[in-house]
């Protein structure tokens, strides 16, 4: 099965990917040109469902469509700039240009990346200017910062990575050199995309596990044998269930009182939680039926790691509450989807230096994966007991004694107290996890 591959950027730059991409058979290519960056939301609308993974001409196209949401990370890639690229370049400008260039702008690579180029290829006599904004496209602030400098007498050159400052570098008459990807890592981001793929596609091939448990009151279980009212509305879950394993290409087993399970593929569950929130389906199906549902999802590689997995991801789905969807991977991460929020966290840390951390740690790693997962989804710079109570739906002491214990563990440190109402003030943490 050939990887469906969906080129997309300036003409001339996708000319030269596509030298290289033609060569190796494992893609059916797509090219998508364009004139300006803004004309991409259009190419990519009308084509997303046919394309696995689209490669970018450069970091700036890849960052404007990741921030706005138009491409996931996961199916979406560019050859890097720096490094031979930049080397190129510079070599390129040094070579051409009559006068002794030694002060260069520079867009859309990042601080990091040119340090690396200039400690890899000893440049500590050239003087770079970078572009610090966040925003490349559209380009009318990095001209402004190019043409500026070099108005300024402050640099002799300007190199860039966004065709369009290129050419109106060009217009106005600044000495200007375009960074353009190198054969080396054209190459080696077509053999990622490849690998990427063809692990995805195993991924996706690995069985998944709908499990769906009515949660019962102990009347409705006494009376589950002779209610009529209960045994309708049994039969009504089991409508829905048989339409939605219909929807995932699954089948549908029943597996006990009020349990049933779908089996299907992690492929198929994957697509279908695109298109519909996975807490909404728990909360239709409740209102149809006026059960009080728990739901989870179990993926694995064997039909016993994944069936693990689901009564794994049942059991939390009960110990979080209402309307919340649980789901478990081959790797024990759990992600829970709560309405319109979505969270993950880890079960186990990994590494000697979280084995020697959590040694003689009275909380288990999930519960520190879980903490730190809704600290950086809040954006938190400094927690109280009262938040970590809301969010382990816990007693306010018992959140005291966790905070307690990552203080013990370096992993919180105590940064103040804040009043709140009647009583002593609380104590506030930054975590370090």
């Amino acid at each position: 099965m050939k990887i469906q591959l969906g080129i997309l950027g300036p003409e001339d730059s996708i000319e030269r990917i596509k030298e290289f991409a033609e060569q190796m058979n494992d893609f059916e290519i797509a090219y998508f040109p364009y004139t300006h960056a803004s004309e991409s939301e259009e190419l990519i609308k009308g084509n997303e469902k046919q394309i696995d993974h689209w490669f970018l001409s450069g970091p700036a196209l890849y960052r404007y469509l990741i921030r706005n949401r138009l491409l996931e990370e996961e199916n979406t890639s560019y050859p890097d700039l720096y490094g031979a690229s930049l080397m190129g370049t510079i070599v390129g400008a040094l070579t051409t240009m009559e006068n002794r260039v030694k002060r260069f702008s520079l867009d859309t690579i990042r601080d990091s990346e040119l340090e690396s180029v200039k400690n890899d290829f000893k440049l500590s006599s050239i003087e770079f200017f970078l572009y610090q904004g966040e925003e490349f496209l559209p380009a009318t602030e990095v001209i402004e910062y190019h043409e500026s400098l070099y108005k300024e007498g402050k640099i002799d050159a300007v190199l860039t990575c966004i065709k369009t400052v290129y050419l109106s570098m060009k217009e106005k008459g600044i000495p200007c050199f375009r960074v353009i990807p190198s054969r080396l890592g054209i190459e080696l981001e077509l053999r990622f995309i490849k690998e990427h793929a063809q692990a995805n596609w195993y991924r996706k091939s690995s069985l998944g596990i709908v499990g769906v448990e009515a949660g019962l009151s102990n009347e409705q279980q006494n009376n589950q044998y002779y209610s009529y009212k209960l045994k309708q509305q049994i039969l009504d879950l089991k409508r829905l269930m048989l339409d939605f394993s219909e929807k995932v290409q699954g089948s549908f087993v029943e597996v006990g009182d009020a349990l049933y399970f779908i089996y299907t593929t992690r492929g198929e569950l994957e697509l279908k939680a695109r298109e519909i929130n996975p807490s909404q389906v728990v909360n239709d199906f409740e209102k149809q039926t006026g059960l009080a549902l728990n739901l989870g999802v179990g993926y694995g590689m064997t039909a016993w790691e994944a069936e693990q997995n689901v009564r794994h991801a049942l059991q939390l789905s009960r110990e979080q509450g209402k309307q919340t969807v649980v789901v478990v991977n081959e790797e024990k991460e759990v992600t829970l989807h709560q309405h319109s929020e979505k969270l993950t966290y880890q079960q186990r840390f990994s590494g000697e230096a979280w084995e020697k951390k959590l040694k003689d740690a009275k909380i288990s790693p999930a519960m520190i994966s879980k903490i730190a997962s809704y600290y950086r989804y809040y954006e938190k710079d400094f927690v109280t007991a009262k938040e970590i109570a809301q969010w382990l739906k816990s007693t306010d002491r018992n959140a005291r004694r966790i905070l307690s214990e990552l203080e013990r563990l370096n992993l919180a440190t105590i940064k103040g107290e804040e009043q709140g109402g009647r009583g002593r003030p609380r104590k506030v943490y930054k975590l370090e996890i």
